[in-house]
């Protein structure tokens, strides 16, 4: 398994850019991704290629998620399990 540590990533938008470091393993299935400056902000892909976009996005969506956070409070916590065939119970 390959390893890449702290790559640059530009996620700015309209001209304006902020730098995020993400960490990749490439495995037989593809790449995972992830930012460790945003805590649970993941994603994955079939190509390097992908795997750089889809965290992209997830990079966006975690900063406007956490905006509505710090705007509307805390969202409800409700816990659910998910059975051997992944469909939801509870």
């Amino acid at each position: 398994m390959d390893v890449d540590v702290a790559w640059q990533l530009d996620t700015g938008r309209n001209g304006s850019a902020r730098r995020y470091e993400i960490e990749m393993i490439k495995s037989s299935e593809g790449y995972s991704v992830s930012c460790p400056m945003l805590p649970g902000c993941l994603s994955a892909g079939y190509t390097m290629e992908e795997a750089m976009e889809n965290i992209q996005i997830a990079i966006r969506e975690w900063l406007i998620y956490m905006q509505e956070v710090l705007l509307l409070g805390t969202p409800s916590v409700r816990v659910i399990e998910v059975d051997d065939e992944d469909e939801a119970v509870g």
